[in-house]
């Protein structure tokens, strides 16, 4: 399911809201949303997809490589680098950190 939020458009999977960049480009523009992000769209959709694969980590119990390719990843061991890079944790450390739902 499709929904716009704001003038971003994004794709809902499992009640967490992932965004597509080839529908963020479309909507947005890659200048508009350089300026608008105050980044290039590249990182800012790898910061995205970082922040809903972390959603998923702490919310799901789906294995690694499926949170990777639900995330818009292609690459395991690229994805648990820049994971890594952003959270300081790999991805199973970081569920393992995450605290248990009630």
């Amino acid at each position: 399911m499709k929904a716009a939020i704001g003038r971003t458009i994004w794709t809902e999977s499992e009640d967490i809201i992932s965004p597509s960049f080839p529908l963020v480009t479309a909507e947005l523009g890659c200048a508009r949303n350089r300026k608008h992000f105050h980044e290039p769209p590249g990182k800012w959709l790898l910061g995205k997809r970082l922040d809903y694969a972390a959603a998923l980590l702490q919310g799901t119990q789906a294995n690694i490589t499926d949170v990777v390719l639900d995330s818009g990843f292609e690459d395991v061991s690229h994805f648990s680098r820049v994971f890594k890079e952003r959270f300081r944790l790999s991805p199973s450390a970081y569920r393992q950190a995450a605290p248990v739902a009630h």
